[in-house]
C-alpha cells in the first residue's frame, strides 16, 4: 500500500475527519473501498448515485438508503418559500423506524462514484442524518467517505431542475453543497497508476484530464486516428450513447451466420430494470464477441469484469457458455448478483446487508461497442474510440483512460481541442485540493484529537441538562395541573446537574488535555487511572440526580401534557443510560475502541429491537386527528397488537409506548401483569412493599438486569395505586 493509501486508511480508522478520495482511472479507489470493511471496526454503509454503481460497490442507491425524493431537493433555508417543491422534510417523516436507528449508530457513511452526486442530493443526505440523529454537526456527526473523479462522469442536472436550483447553487458538483461549504474535509489523491505502465501514455492522459493538452499531445492522440480500420477480434467500440452501441452490436450480431441462443435470467425480489447488469433476454450467437460483466466468484479467477473474448461453443442441457480468449478455454455457468438493503440485526447491534433481490443470468453482454457511461472502471487492451458526437465534461479522459496503451486504441474520429468540455467549477476546485492534502502530521493530530473528542464526550452532560430544561419548561406551562413542589424539585435537579456534573466536567477537561498529550489513551496508564475515578464520580452523581426525577408523578389529566412530559421522559432514559453505561466502561478500564459500541448497544436497548413486525398497516388509518396519543394506543391493544408492533406502526420509541402503557396501568385500564410475567409482577411489588421510597436504579441494582426499567416504572404505578390512602376530612 502507497503512502497516500496509508493516510486514508488511518484517517477512516482513527479519526473522524471527513475526505474525498480521488485520483486517475486505475489508481486503486475502488480496489481501496473493497478491502475497507475488512479493516475497520466503525459501523459502516456504502451508497452510490445509481443502481449500477450501487451494486458494484455493494450497497445502495443514496435515494434508497436516505428515502429521499427524486427531483431537486430544495435546502432547508428554501423549502418554506415553495409549498409546492419536492422536499426531504416530508420525506423524513416516512423513514421507518428500522432506519433512524440505524443511521442513529451510523459511524462512517462511504459515498462512492461521488463526482455523480449532485450538490442538493449531498445536502439533503445532511439534512437526514442532523435530524434523525439531533445532532447539528455537518453530517449529524457521521464521518464522511467520498471516493470520485470530478474528471471523470458529471452529475446529471435536466435543464428544468437546474432552473430549480440555480438560485442556491453555484455548482451541480457535490463539492458545491451548503454542507461542504461549512465542513472541514481532507483530499487525498492517488498518483499511481495500475492500469497503465506506457509512461509517454500516461502523461498524455494526464494532460486530457487536468485540461493542459497542447499542440503535442494532441498530434500524438491524434496519430491514433485510422477511419478505414477495419476490426478485429478483441477490440471494442466506446460510444457515447446507448443506441449507437446497441445499433453496431446488432449488426456485428446479424452478420454471423448462425442460429442464435437465448440466455433468459432469473430475477426474484426487488432489483430494478435499470440496475440489470446484462440483458435479461441475451441473445447470442457462437462466433460472438463477448464481455464478461463480473468478476469469476471461483477461486481460480478464469476471468474478470471487461475480460473480452469469443464465443466458441454453448450446453444447451448445463445452460453453459464456452467462451475463448486467446489461448483459454473458459466454461462459464451463470452467476449471481445480490441487491441488498442494509439493516439492523436485533440481537447483536450489527448493521448487516441484507438480500432483497437477486439477479441470476450468464455473465456476459455483445462487446462489440459499449457506452463510455457503462465502461467506467473497465480495462481494455483493444480499444476503438468514436468521439464525433459531443462528450460531456470529463468523457474524453474516460474513454481514453480505458485502455491500457496508446498501441492498442483506435480513433474513428480526430479528437478537436472543443471536444474536450472542461468545467470551470471542476478546475478551480483541482486547483485548490492540494490545501487540504494532509500531512503525518496531520493525520497524528486528527487522531489524538479524535481520542480527546470521545473522551471529552464521554463527560458532557449538556444535553441531559438540555432535556430536564425542558421538561421544566413543559411543567412551568401547565404548573397548575400537576403536583405542588415538583417545579421546585426539578430547578434544584437542573441546578445540581450544572453545579456537580457540567462545571466539574469543565474543571476536568484540562486535566485530559494534558495528560492525553503525553501518549494515546491505551498507552497511557496514568490517563487509563484518572479517566476511572472520574468515571465513578459522574456515575454517581448522574444516578442519584436520575433516581430523584424517576420519583416525581409527572403526570397530567391533559393528553397532549403527557405526550410532551412522556417524550422528555423516554429521551432523558435514553439518554441517562447511554452515558451510565459509557462511564461504567471506563471504570471497568474498556478499550477506548469499545466506546462506541456501548454507546450502540445501550441506544438500541432503550429503543427496543429494530424490524417487529406489523401485523395490521392498514390500521394506521384508523387514528383520527381527534383521537389523543393514548386513545390510538389504547386502541391499538384492543385490537390485539403488541407493544413492539404498535411503537412500529406508530413511528414511536418503545419507551414512549411503555409510558403509556403505564399510564393505563395506574388509571386502573390495564394489570401490570398483562405486559410481563405475573411471577415478576409479584418479586417487584414484595421490594416495594419493603422498600416504598427506594429508586427505580436502586430496585434495578438490588434486583438484576433482567428487570427493565418499564417493568420497575409499570409495577411502581399499579403498586401505588393499590396503596393510596384515603385522605382525612
Amino acid at each position: 500500500m502507497n503512502q497516500k493509501l496509508r493516510f486514508v486508511e488511518d484517517l477512516v480508522l482513527h479519526t473522524q475527519a471527513h475526505i474525498f478520495l480521488t485520483g486517475r482511472a486505475g489508481t486503486g479507489k475502488t480496489t481501496f473501498l473493497k478491502s475497507l470493511p475488512t479493516k475497520t471496526h466503525k459501523r459502516m454503509v456504502v451508497v452510490a448515485p445509481t443502481g449500477v454503481a450501487a451494486i458494484n460497490a455493494g450497497g445502495q442507491t443514496i435515494h434508497s438508503f436516505f428515502q429521499l425524493p427524486f427531483g431537486p431537493q430544495l435546502p432547508e433555508d428554501a423549502q418554506l418559500m415553495s409549498a409546492s417543491a419536492r422536499t426531504v422534510s416530508a420525506q423524513f417523516q416516512k423513514l421507518r423506524r428500522e432506519k433512524l436507528q440505524l443511521m442513529r449508530t451510523l459511524d462512517l457513511l462511504v459515498i462512492d462514484e461521488v463526482s455523480m452526486v449532485r450538490a442538493d442530493v449531498l445536502d439533503a443526505v445532511d439534512t437526514v442524518l442532523r435530524r434523525a440523529r439531533r445532532n447539528s454537526k455537518p453530517f449529524g456527526g457521521v464521518q464522511l467517505l467520498m471516493i470520485g473523479d470530478v474528471h471523470q462522469l458529471a452529475p446529471v442536472a435536466k435543464p428544468e431542475e437546474w432552473e430549480v436550483l440555480a438560485p442556491y447553487y453555484r455548482t451541480a458538483y457535490f463539492f458545491g453543497s451548503h454542507v461542504l461549504q461549512r465542513a472541514e474535509y481532507l483530499c487525498v489523491e492517488l498518483d499511481h497508476i495500475y492500469r497503465q505502465h506506457d509512461e509517454d501514455f500516461i502523461c498524455l492522459l494526464n494532460k486530457v484530464r487536468d485540461n493542459k493538452m497542447d499542440a503535442d499531445c494532441l498530434h500524438k492522440l491524434n496519430a491514433r486516428y485510422d477511419p478505414d480500420f477495419k476490426e478485429t477480434d478483441g477490440y471494442i467500440t466506446l460510444t457515447t450513447h446507448n443506441v449507437q452501441a446497441d445499433e453496431i452490436n446488432a449488426s456485428h450480431l446479424a452478420a454471423i451466420k448462425k442460429k442464435p441462443f437465448l440466455c433468459k435470467a432469473e430475477v426474484s425480489g426487488v432489483f430494478p430494470p435499470s440496475t440489470y447488469p446484462t440483458k435479461e433476454e441475451l441473445e447470442l450467437k457462437i462466433g460472438a464477441q463477448v464481455m464478461f460483466v463480473k468478476n469469476d466468484p471461483n477461486p481460480e479467477k478464469a476471468y474478470y469484469n471487461g475480460k473480452i473474448g469469443m464465443i466458441t461453443d454453448y450446453d444447451e442441457k448445463k445452460k453453459t457458455v464456452e467462451v475463448t480468449c486467446g489461448r483459454q478455454r473458459i466454461q462459464v455457468p451463470v452467476v449471481t448478483w445480490q441487491n441488498f438493503e442494509y439493516s439492523l440485526n436485533g440481537e447483536n447491534h450489527e448493521i448487516e446487508e441484507k438480500e432483497i433481490g437477486r439477479f441470476v443470468q450468464i455473465p456476459l453482454r455483445l462487446a462489440w461497442a459499449v457506452t463510455i457511461h457503462k465502461s467506467q472502471g473497465l480495462t481494455f487492451d483493444k480499444l476503438i474510440v468514436d468521439a464525433h458526437q459531443a462528450f460531456a465534461h470529463g468523457q474524453v479522459y474516460v474513454a481514453l483512460s480505458r485502455c491500457t496503451s496508446l498501441q492498442g486504441l483506435v480513433l474513428k474520429t480526430r479528437i478537436s481541442p472543443d471536444a474536450l468540455v472542461n468545467d470551470y467549477m471542476v478546475d478551480a476546485f483541482v486547483n485548490k485540493m492540494p490545501e487540504r492534502e494532509p500531512t503525518q502530521e496531520k493525520v497524528d493530530a486528527l487522531h489524538q484529537a479524535f481520542e480527546l473528542n470521545t473522551l471529552m464526550e464521554a463527560v458532557d452532560f449538556k444535553e441531559i441538562q438540555r432535556i430536564i430544561g425542558r421538561i421544566i419548561q413543559i411543567v412551568q406551562d401547565n404548573i397548575i395541573l400537576l403536583e405542588g413542589g415538583t417545579l421546585q424539585q426539578l430547578s434544584e435537579i437542573h441546578e445540581s446537574i450544572r453545579h456537580e456534573l457540567i462545571e466539574v466536567a469543565a474543571k476536568f477537561a484540562p486535566q485530559l488535555h494534558q495528560l492525553h498529550a503525553q501518549a494515546l489513551y491505551d498507552q497511557n496508564p496514568p490517563l487509563q487511572e484518572r479517566m476511572q475515578k472520574a468515571a465513578a464520580y459522574f456515575r454517581d452523581h448522574l444516578s442519584k440526580h436520575y433516581n430523584t426525577v424517576t420519583k416525581l408523578m409527572l403526570t397530567t389529566d391533559v393528553d397532549s401534557v403527557n405526550e410532551a412530559l412522556d417524550e422528555c421522559l423516554a429521551q432523558l432514559e435514553e439518554c441517562v443510560s447511554v452515558k451510565i453505561g459509557c462511564l461504567e466502561g471506563f471504570e471497568k478500564g474498556m478499550p477506548l475502541q469499545e466506546y462506541y459500541q456501548i454507546k450502540v448497544d445501550r441506544m438500541l436497548e432503550k429503543e427496543g429491537k429494530p424490524g417487529s413486525p406489523s401485523k395490521a398497516k392498514s390500521k394506521s388509518k384508523r387514528s383520527k386527528p381527534k383521537k389523543s396519543t393514548y386513545q390510538i394506543t389504547y386502541d391499538m391493544l384492543e385490537d390485539g397488537m403488541s407493544p413492539e408492533e404498535i411503537a412500529t406502526e406508530r413511528d414511536l420509541t418503545l419507551s414512549t409506548i411503555y409510558g403509556h402503557l403505564t399510564r393505563f396501568v395506574s388509571k386502573g385500564f390495564y394489570p401490570a401483569d398483562s405486559f410481563m410475567s405475573t411471577r415478576k409482577c409479584r418479586r417487584i411489588k414484595k421490594y416495594f412493599d419493603k422498600n416504598p421510597d427506594v429508586s427505580l436504579t436502586e430496585v434495578r441494582q438490588d434486583m438484576g438486569d433482567d428487570y427493565e426499567y418499564w417493568e420497575l416504572r409499570m409495577v411502581r404505578a399499579e403498586w401505588e395505586r393499590e396503596h393510596v390512602r384515603p385522605e382525612k376530612n
